[in-house]
């Protein structure tokens, strides 16, 4: 909005500066609300709440899932078969550590076949976290909060 007329600086400053106070004034109104709010939400977790969230954090981010397990068994399995086809061809004979170094520094050693992994994939997501978590706490009946 321009003013015209020989104040229409010191117009346009004066509304520049309402206009920041009014923002200031609705944020901290919204910050005073919104602590109001969530600290009767707030508690202290049990020990037990808090291990069952870590376990579920493994199973569904981690390592302990079918789709991790299964890749893992691919991989040492191939480093198995690296490692009998090194001792088979005699090459880890008048070296330190042997065959399993050679294959330790890649060797023998194949790209592993994970096609088969492909059924136990899938995209972690916090709803399925949430949802595991309401499971456990609900199977082994936790109690959320301390208060």
């Amino acid at each position: 909005m321009r003013y015209q007329g020989i104040n229409s600086i010191y117009i346009e400053k004066i509304h520049g500066i309402f206009s920041i106070y009014m923002i200031r004034a609705f944020l901290t109104i919204l910050l005073l609300f919104s602590f109001d709010a969530n600290s009767s939400e707030q508690c202290d977790l049990t020990n037990e709440y808090i291990k069952a969230r870590s376990e579920v954090r493994k199973i569904i981010y981690g390592e302990d899932n079918n789709y991790r397990r299964c890749l893992n068994a691919a991989s040492e399995i191939e480093y198995w078969r690296a490692l009998s086809k090194c001792v088979e061809m005699g090459d880890g004979k008048n070296i330190g550590g042997g065959c399993a170094h050679l294959v330790g520094r890649g060797k023998y050693i194949q790209k592993p076949n994970n096609i088969h992994c492909e059924i136990f994939k899938f995209e972690p997501t916090p709803e399925l976290a949430k949802n595991l978590l309401d499971e456990i706490v609900k199977e082994r009946d936790i109690k959320k909060c301390t208060n």
